[in-house]
């Protein structure tokens, strides 16, 4: 006779009755209106009577906005379609895990986060795709040990008062991991609101080829931030942080077209930016947008494997500013490569510096 195994966690369908079903027009049983479904699976977690919640394929609305519970893993097939009001936490929420899924925020809720955390700590949000309309797909105000993988953010512009974003970083943050995310429509991928401290952030391979910013800071403390592998479009500035406090900040690995960096007012520890490629066969503000601008902030600049076009240019827009430039001893890769070139200058903070073309191997500004 075979041992038996003991099998954890229950079904969506565990919880549901005749209420939350509907009959299709073969008249075959569907789900319905799943929101009391949802409610007592999710009052089973708070209780510690399970821990994982699985949602089979097929489609599913809730007709409120629910709390998600401690400890929660909610497992959802990733042909299983969603239409919610969003979910959010308690104060104080930790170990939540939710994998998989198709959100759709619907009604007066898609000017609202699809997920919101407050001051919550262990939580996993991998392998979903979320439709967040005008609001945002994933915010986060305060908490630490938090962990985005293999999402897919879908938006919508948003208004004057409030712009869409994929995910949304406010209050005090720590530890922070985004990895192999996706974003088309949202107009701030990753958004960091005002007054936030952030501390020990990493993002790894951030895709999008519809979204106005990549980052969007302002009025923030960054400290320890690390991203790379950045790519794709963004049709205003792919990094954008203004008044913002930047005690280490590194970015490598940008492949960018339309939109590149602005840093302005800032108070800067060390930025590094390192290959970055401008996507001139993709890019549609060749001959107006600049690669780069910094001013409002004293810093020391410095750049490496700059073109000698990049750097004549800069000279003539920004005639008050003096670069120390040096041609690299040998061309790089072949013999008729054209020559690159090294400088770095001093820069006030009534100084506004605009690299107006080109890419470059790296560019490091320090705090004065």
């Amino acid at each position: 006779m075979a041992e038996k195994v003991p099998v954890f966690g229950k079904s969506l369908y565990d919880y549901m009755t005749d209420e939350n079903m509907t009959q299709n027009e073969s008249g075959v049983k569907i789900p319905g209106d799943c929101t009391s479904a949802f409610e007592h699976a999710f009052a089973d977690v708070a209780e510690k009577k399970n821990t994982l919640l699985t949602v089979p394929a097929g489609d599913y609305t809730l007709y409120k906005p629910l709390v998600l519970p401690n400890g929660l893993f909610l497992d959802v097939h990733p042909h299983a379609e969603i239409a919610f009001c969003g979910f959010e936490t308690d104060e104080k929420a930790e170990n939540i895990r939710i994998r998989g899924g198709i959100w759709r925020l619907q009604g007066d809720a898609a000017d609202m986060c699809a997920f919101e955390f407050s001051d919550a700590c262990g939580i996993t949000l991998e392998n979903a795709k979320i439709y967040a309309g005008r609001g945002a797909a994933a915010g986060f105000c305060g908490g630490s040990d938090i962990r985005l993988e293999s999402c897919s953010f879908y938006g919508l512009p948003g208004t004057d008062d409030a712009a869409s974003a994929g995910v949304l970083l406010g209050g005090s943050l720590c530890c922070v991991s985004l990895e192999g995310l996706y974003s088309h429509g949202c107009d701030r991928f990753i958004e960091i609101s005002e007054n936030t401290a952030l501390e020990q952030l990493s993002a790894k391979t951030i895709t999008s080829d519809d979204c106005l910013y990549f980052v969007y800071g302002s009025k923030a403390a960054v400290k320890s931030a690390v991203l790379h592998d950045l790519s794709g479009c963004a049709h205003i500035d792919a990094v954008y942080l203004a008044d913002c406090t930047l005690e280490k900040l590194e970015m490598r690995g940008l492949d960018l077209y339309n939109g590149f960096f602005v840093f302005a007012r800032n108070k800067v520890g060390k930025i590094r930016l390192e290959r970055f490629r401008r996507r001139y066969d993709l890019d549609k503000n060749a001959a107006t947008k600049g690669s780069l601008s910094i001013f409002g902030q004293g810093c020391r600049i410095n750049a490496d494997i700059v073109s000698l076009d990049s750097i004549l240019r800069t000279g003539k827009l920004c005639p008050g500013i003096k670069l120390n430039a040096a041609r690299r001893s040998s061309p790089l890769i072949q013999p008729d490569t054209p020559f690159v070139y090294t400088f770095d200058a001093l820069l006030a903070e009534t100084d506004k510096y605009i690299m107006p073309s080109g890419s470059f191997d790296s560019f490091t500004i320090t705090g004065n």
